[in-house]
């Protein structure tokens, strides 16, 4: 359609001018062979235009069913991580109260004390780096996770991920107690 009103425009702009300058107009198989020529190639770059839709539009749901299948691992992930955050973090709070309890010992014990301190305080410092870690990977799984919520524009994914991101604040914090109770051992240890 629009190669037709295209060509007309153009026979119509070039007979103006040829009747200006004298010159012959075209005839109708002239104007009936622009016409017809022009139509063709309105239908070829259509087709052209409709084909460039559909890649764009696949692409686009390509991109789509990438960023779903990214965000559904990415949260099934964050699932298993928090999980394992929580076996990690009791692990850390119970050493923390065998060390302490361990320390207080200390005291009392008659001989080879300074040996015992020396390979409690060096289990103190490995809890207390291991505590260190998770809270890191924590913190830094939970900015990885902020990232994807800006990205998204699925909403259903974007609760998920709220909610996910939430069970992750909630195990920084407990992280960081555990943390506070290993330097906690760490003082009672010192003071043994």
């Amino acid at each position: 359609m629009s190669g037709h009103v295209l060509a007309t425009s153009f026979i119509d702009s070039y007979n103006e001018e040829a009747f200006k300058k004298h010159k012959p107009l075209l005839t109708r198989q002239e104007q009936a062979d622009i016409i017809s020529t022009a139509e063709d190639i309105g239908c070829i770059l259509g087709s052209e235009l409709a084909g460039a839709v559909e890649d764009y539009t696949n692409k686009q749901r390509e991109a789509y069913r990438t960023e779903a299948a990214y965000l559904e691992a990415h949260i099934s992930d964050m699932k298993k991580d928090i999980a394992q955050a929580d076996k990690e973090i009791d692990y850390l709070n119970q050493q923390a109260t065998m060390m302490a309890q361990q320390g207080r010992n200390l005291k009392n014990v008659p001989a080879m004390k300074s040996v015992l301190k020396g390979k409690l305080s060096e289990s103190v410092a490995k809890r207390k780096s291991q505590a260190q870690k998770l809270r890191e990977r924590l913190t830094n799984e939970k900015n990885d996770s902020q990232r994807a919520l800006t990205t998204t524009s699925d909403a259903a994914k974007k609760a998920e991920l709220k909610k996910q991101i939430t069970e992750l604040d909630k195990r920084i914090t407990r992280a960081r107690e555990a943390e506070k109770n290993i330097l906690k051992a760490e003082h009672v240890v010192n003071y043994a």
